[in-house]
């Protein structure tokens, strides 16, 4: 028998017939792939090269605030990854730059990153503390599109003193991020965690834990009465098996027992059925200990945004929303500590 040629199109799950699709279909498809809103960690163009030391004093602070010697024309750099659907074909690629265009370009310099601005984050991290970053802030236009903008405090003031030349006004949402002094900004970041959505998680948690411990509160009782009724079963048994005895004796002796003789020679004996103490089921770890270090970053950041405004020149035509956030602890690290 001749040898077959195997199928190459076999378990490759492609859908071969994707072409033959209406357009209006293929189109609804495309749209429908467009990724998820996305944090978009943005670094420093020295990234890798020699950096400048920072600020020590408040007289250093101010005099890299007007410190614009770098005329060098650079692009802000980024290793998120881009969104496959720029990648498929001509016609998703299409669709996509819908959403996605290269940004963050300086003057006279081209742009390296795709970002939807009406839907991503753009994290700009410790280059916000590079005072060789000063130049670039004024010089990069693209800036006044962002809608959610993810900051370190310490370093704000070097991207809000910017705000009237760039028009910052389309901000939404202004995210002071902490803890992130470790990061590796050329790895993918763990998702990005807003306080408060983590303090409304954790009600989400709490509420399922108290559910799953009513469920075992109520099987526990289940249990209980379970045991009260096989108790009570074996009771009768041996009740039955008494009177039958007696019954015999009767017959036998002529003799008649009292029903309190009954129940002096009846051999049953119960034993008060007491439930076993279920222990107190495992509870995450947070409650108080994470409330109260939200609150205080929160608390910290209201801080450090009004000392801002009371030295730089910004003036709020719409004031955005602010919240803090933490970068969320892989769950292997929350085992190991727990």
């Amino acid at each position: 028998m001749a040898p077959t040629t195997p199928d190459k199109t076999a378990n490759t799950g492609c859908f071969a017939s994707f072409g033959l699709l209406p357009p209006e279909i293929r189109i609804k498809i495309w749209h429908y792939s467009i990724p998820a809103p996305r944090l978009v960690a943005i670094r420093s163009p020295y990234h890798g090269k020699q950096q400048a030391l920072l600020p020590t004093s408040l007289a250093d602070v101010l005099a890299s605030c007007y410190d614009d010697s770098t005329t060098e024309r650079i692009s802000w750099r980024s290793d998120t990854t881009p969104p496959a659907l720029l990648h498929v074909n001509a016609e998703a690629r299409h669709e996509a730059l819908k959403y996605y265009r290269l940004a963050l370009g300086v003057e006279g310099s081209k742009p390296q990153i795709y970002i939807d601005f009406e839907r991503d984050t753009l994290f700009f991290g410790n280059a916000e503390l590079e005072g060789r970053c000063n130049s670039l802030w004024g010089s990069t236009p693209d800036l006044k599109f962002a809608r959610r903008l993810a900051i370190v405090p310490e370093g704000a003031w070097r991207v809000l003193r910017w705000w009237r030349d760039l028009d910052l006004d389309s901000l939404r949402e202004l995210v002071f991020v902490h803890g992130s002094e470790t990061l590796d900004f050329t790895a993918p970041l763990p998702p990005l965690l807003e306080d408060a959505a983590a303090l409304e998680q954790e009600d989400v948690d709490e509420a399922e834990e108290d559910a799953r411990a009513k469920d075992e509160d109520e099987d526990g009782d289940m249990d209980s009465k379970d045991r009260v009724v096989v108790a009570a079963e074996e009771v009768l048994e041996d009740t039955a098996e008494t009177l039958a005895e007696l019954s015999k004796q009767e017959v036998s002796e002529g003799s008649r027992a009292t029903i309190p003789e009954l129940a002096i020679r009846s051999p049953a004996s119960t034993t008060p059925m007491v439930p076993k103490a279920r222990p107190e089921p495992p509870r995450r770890r947070r409650s108080e200990e994470i409330d109260a270090a939200a609150i205080k970053r929160q608390q910290d950041a209201r801080d450090e945004l009004a000392t801002l405004m009371m030295a730089l020149p910004t003036l709020w035509s719409k004031e955005p929303r602010f919240t803090t956030a933490t970068f969320q602890t892989p769950v292997s690290l929350v085992s190991a500590q727990v």
